[in-house]
């Protein structure tokens, strides 16, 4: 069955109604050979059914007292009911012309006294939906910022005027969706010139209705997209950098940026599309401004930047006190010290504390290194080893150790 132009015009005027939800697709606009549907929150699909339509759209959030569907031929009104809320699918009575009678119905909403707008299109008595379209293929013209889409029409649609309904989501869920009518196989969008997924579902209609829509996964190719989530975690004269990017970015590699210019920095994969890098030989206790950027053989992404501030290390600490050990125990020495005047921003961990003492039979310096966690400030060292000893204390927080402390005077262990 093949429409008339005129049938055809109306077709497209009231397929213009069909619409999604907002554009995710950001700057997306369409090509000469796409026309944009306008935003509406009520959709209506139909398919022709011998001499009934079958109808069926999204049910708002909030739903209307019911819906009213008119049916008219040559402009005069042939019938009008009322359908309840909430019926996924209802049938409407075409009436008993011959096949191949156009009859225009339109729908809307009822809410009170202030009806929605009438959605409109024209179908055939008789007439069949066309089947689903073949082969999705997508093409990238990332000169030209255009993503092509292409695709073979229906089998046994050889002749027939059809127009296609084509929408383009990011998500999978279906959520954020672009729709165009094109009235050709074929649709040329203009991108926001960063590479990304989409999910393209088209659906080829008819003076029967809807078809049998197809759903496929593209890939519109170019620079990467921009990180999603950037966090500098402060180090003394450096960060540990860690940063997000999308699903189906398309980086081949990442660049890290201090205040705009690139630094060495080796990536290294964290968990769920997240990177880490380290970035050292930065002032500590200074502002700066991070970035991090994807590459690809197409060129480099936008830059996603935040201001961070390196942590100062801890003050030195004075000479620790010092005096022999609790009687009865263990060789050991109690040592006690005053916490650094300043911290540097870092959070407080523990200190370090560093015991010298008498030489071994070789002639080697006793060396022991034991720990204390911050916030305690006194320590009972074992030694091991009699004879006379003095320690050094050094603070640590994340960004380092603070200078190692004067040594204490000597003192033996008991």
């Amino acid at each position: 069955m093949t429409t008339t132009r005129g049938v055809r015009r109306l077709l497209a005027a009231a397929l213009s109604a069909l619409v999604s939800a907002s554009l995710l697709l950001g700057g997306m606009t369409p090509a000469s050979s796409a026309t944009p549907t306008e935003p509406t929150p009520f959709n209506v699909r139909w398919f022709v059914e011998d001499r009934s339509v079958i109808l069926t759209w999204n049910e708002p959030t909030v739903a209307p007292d019911g819906y009213e569907v008119v049916t008219e031929v040559d402009g005069e009104e042939q019938s009008r009911e009322r359908l309840a809320p909430g019926s996924l699918w209802n049938r409407v009575f075409l009436g008993w012309g011959p096949a191949g009678t156009p009859v225009r119905v339109s729908v809307r909403e009822l809410r009170g006294v202030h009806p929605g707008t009438w959605e409109s299109f024209v179908a055939l008595i008789g007439a069949t939906a066309p089947g689903p379209v073949d082969g999705i293929q997508a093409e990238s013209l990332p000169h030209d910022d255009v993503l092509r889409l292409q695709w073979a029409p229906p089998a046994g649609a050889a002749g027939e005027e059809l127009d296609y309904h084509v929408s383009l989501t990011k998500e999978s869920n279906g959520s954020g969706t672009v729709d165009y009518l094109v009235d050709g196989p074929r649709l040329e969008v203009i991108t926001e010139g960063v590479g990304v997924e989409l999910y393209a579902e088209v659906t080829s209609i008819s003076s029967g209705g809807y078809g049998h829509t197809v759903r496929q996964r593209v890939v519109y190719e170019d620079v990467p997209g921009q990180a999603t989530e950037i966090n500098p975690r402060p180090r003394a004269g450096g960060f540990n950098l860690k940063w997000q990017y999308g699903r189906g970015n398309q980086a081949t590699s990442w660049e890290v940026l201090v205040d705009g210019v690139v630094v060495p920095a080796e990536t290294r994969p964290g968990a769920s599309r997240f990177l880490l890098a380290d970035v050292t030989g930065l002032e500590t206790g200074t502002d700066y401004v991070v970035g991090v950027r994807g590459v690809n053989e197409h060129g480099v992404g936008d830059v996603l930047t935040t201001t961070a501030r390196t942590y100062d290390l801890p003050d030195q600490l004075a000479a620790p006190r010092v005096k022999r050990g609790p009687r009865g125990g263990d060789l050991s020495v109690r040592v006690s010290w005053t916490p650094p005047a300043d911290w540097g921003g870092g959070e407080e961990c523990c200190y370090r504390i560093t015991g010298h003492g008498p030489a071994d039979r070789a002639g080697v310096p006793a060396l022991v290194v034991r720990w204390s966690d911050a916030p305690a400030t006194r320590f009972d060292f074992p030694v091991g080893r009699p004879g006379k000893w003095r320690f050094q204390v050094e603070a640590k927080t994340g960004a380092g150790f603070s200078p190692i402390s004067e040594p204490s005077r000597w003192v033996r262990a008991r």
